[in-house]
């Protein structure tokens, strides 16, 4: 007999929920009995296009509407109070990165919850994409040799999202040190764990800048590099360069590999025989997977298969796993070490 269906209920219906609703609108292991937003045609649009019961109010939905599992999908300033009031309503929480501003904070949440029997989660979706899968699969069989470096690079025109940068409104991450490129660290922090294993960052060094000179926006340049069980680490964000896209590069003593998880990109090299024709070899398997992943591509936006599908995996680990008691796809150890990673780039931001 399968399990019964969790109650799930959703607090902040904007942009970022919509994957999320429409996974618990048609998950058999999730039944969707709340949808809270401050706006009332939001929460009023989400509960009659995916289900549930539209509230304004989100401590009257967590009384009301007895959720076993609650998404915090709202800015990052509120995700403390609000996961706090979740785990003290009795439910399971699932947060959108970053689930706190602090390691502090992180700790705090996660004490809370276990001392109730309950369990919280940061989201990091990016983590059970095709692409990383595949090259995490690569780099456990060995494939690209032993592991020597491993880069995430994020080129992202976050200086003209008026909410970062318009003196107008409020900064969703105003309170983070870092600003919009803290908001962005989880997932490119995670990524690397994920390619390089779980261990404590040691002999790291940050730089920042601001090319675009915004005093609201602060720092729009990051480039950190670190080691990870002796694999030197990189990350590089930038609201300048261009193209934008967010890659994800793997280097090791027999081949190196490097995926874009905004486009179809795949480009794989083999450590070289020495024969003359080899450069050439490369530069052919190259070229037939860019075609493969241009044809696949078009195929995946036609299919809705967006840059977010990893989600959809996620979000069916963790549900299983809390229907089945068994260790959530991303448990406290890694978003901790994660999140004291975070805390030591932060501590570098001007």
């Amino acid at each position: 007999m399968s399990a019964r269906p969790l109650r799930a209920a959703v607090i902040g219906a904007g942009a970022i929920a919509h994957q999320h609703l429409q996974f618990l609108s048609t998950s058999t292991s999730a039944e969707l009995v709340g949808v809270c937003d401050r706006s009332p045609a939001l929460s009023t649009w989400a509960a009659d296009t995916f289900g549930g019961v539209a509230f304004q109010d989100s401590d009257v939905m967590l009384r009301e509407c007895g959720a076993q599992v609650v998404h915090i999908l709202t800015p990052p300033a509120s995700h403390l109070a609000l996961a706090t009031a979740a785990l003290e309503a009795g439910a399971h929480v699932l947060v959108e990165k970053p689930l706190a501003a602090t390691l502090a904070e992180f700790e705090t949440l996660y004490d809370a919850a276990e001392a109730r029997g309950l369990t919280v989660m940061e989201n990091q979706n990016y983590r059970f994409n095709d692409q990383i899968l595949e090259l995490s699969s690569r780099i456990r069989s060995g494939e690209l040799g032993a592991l020597v470096d491993a880069e995430v690079r994020l080129s992202l025109d976050f200086a003209s999202d008026d909410r970062f940068s318009s003196p107008l409104l409020n900064s969703p991450v105003g309170h983070l040190r870092g600003g919009a490129i803290r908001d962005f660290l989880p997932h490119a922090v995670g990524l690397i764990f994920e390619l390089c294993g779980e261990a404590d960052p040691t002999d790291l060094h940050a730089s920042w800048w601001s090319l675009k000179k915004i005093e609201r926006l602060g720092p729009d340049e990051l480039d950190v590099v670190y080691d990870v069980k002796g694999v030197r680490c990189r990350i590089r964000v930038s609201a300048s360069t261009k193209p934008e896209g967010f890659r994800v590069v793997a280097r090791g003593t027999g081949g190196a590999t490097e995926v874009d998880l905004f486009q179809p990109v795949d480009l794989r090299e083999s450590a070289r025989d020495g024969g003359a024709l080899s450069p050439l070899i490369d530069q052919i398997k190259a070229g037939t997977r860019l075609v493969t992943g241009s044809g696949t591509g078009l195929a995946k936006k036609v299919l809705q298969h967006t840059p977010y599908h990893g989600l959809n995996r996620l979000l069916g680990h963790y549900y299983h796993a809390l229907q089945t008691g068994t260790a959530l796809p991303l448990e406290r150890e890694q978003i901790l070490r994660c999140a004291g990673c975070i805390d030591q780039i932060a501590e570098t931001a001007p």
